[in-house]
């Protein structure tokens, strides 16, 4: 599970995922911002929270399309 990953880790796992750059780059930003709140114990306000849970759901979509465009060039 990628709770108990690093970033490093998950950054390792993303290299071979059929995702844009810029997302996986993104992504691993947002990781690296969320390892200084859990780490670091850095605050951020409520409007840097709010990008980064739109980053978050970027990525998300973005890992979906990916993972649909692969079944269907799988079936044809």
């Amino acid at each position: 599970p990628a709770l108990e990953r690093t970033t490093d880790e998950i950054r390792d796992l993303l290299a071979g995922q059929p995702v844009a750059s810029e997302v996986k780059d993104d992504f691993i930003r947002l990781m690296e911002e969320a390892d200084m709140v859990k780490f670091a114990k850095e605050r951020f306000d409520d409007e840097a929270c709010e990008r980064a849970l739109r980053r978050a759901r970027s990525f998300i979509e973005a890992v979906h399309q990916s993972t649909l465009n692969e079944q269907k060039m799988e079936t044809l």
